[in-house]
């Protein structure tokens, strides 16, 4: 049983901490969906064990509230959110999503969307060559092109990359970019690099420790 309601065959699969969702995140999405429209677009947000024990965050609301906040932009724009790693449907391998995505949820086709920053990781992923030769990869050139960041083994699918050059004021903010623009009060930043949701959010908890 899906985590989710599937509409269509085909999804495009966003992973990430989303800590806390920016308009970079829905920007993607937004793209990658208009380049496949016949598509589902499903966020796909890391457990919070991995944001502690990996990225080192402590329990905070952002942490506790960045999945609500990512349910809520996603309903707005038409976005899915799979709660398959968070619940520990999958264990957050990313062959082993896919296969829960295909198997389990009914999906024919997969596309995985993500920045040029991830590539040449790939082949060290759990099962990377049958992750890079089994599926389609839509990739964001971020502060990197194709030619930086292909190796070998992308090299050798090199028909299966999408490379996709987009404005970097769109597609190019971290949520690092936000935690620290948060933490130096600077709300105008903020408001920037959020949508209007999260940076409601976001005001609201400074005003709160700032009253």
């Amino acid at each position: 049983m899906s985590d989710f309601l599937k509409e269509h065959d085909s999804a495009i699969l966003i992973f990430g901490t989303f800590n806390p969702v920016t308009t970079a995140h829905v920007n993607i999405g937004l793209k990658a969906g208009e380049m496949i429209p016949d598509s589902d677009v499903i966020y796909v947000p890391a457990k919070d064990e991995f944001l502690r024990s990996w990225k080192g965050f402590r329990e905070d609301s952002i942490v506790r509230e960045r999945v609500a906040l990512l349910e809520k932009i996603a309903k707005r724009y038409g976005f899915k959110v799979s709660h398959a790693e968070l619940d520990g449907i999958v264990d957050g391998k990313t062959v082993n999503t896919i296969e829960y995505m295909k198997n389990t949820v009914g999906y024919s086709d997969i596309i995985l969307c993500m920045g040029t920053d991830k590539v040449g990781e790939l082949g060290i992923w759990y099962k990377g060559e049958e992750l890079v030769s089994r599926n389609k990869f839509i990739i964001f050139e971020r502060g990197a092109t194709a030619d930086d960041v292909m190796d070998d083994l992308t090299r050798r699918y090199k028909d299966n990359f999408t490379f996709v050059k987009e404005d970097p004021k769109y597609i190019d903010i971290s949520a690092t970019e936000v935690r620290n623009a948060l933490s130096e009060g600077d709300l105008a930043k903020v408001r920037a690099l959020v949508p209007d949701e999260v940076y409601e959010f976001l005001a609201d908890k400074a005003d709160k420790r700032h009253p």
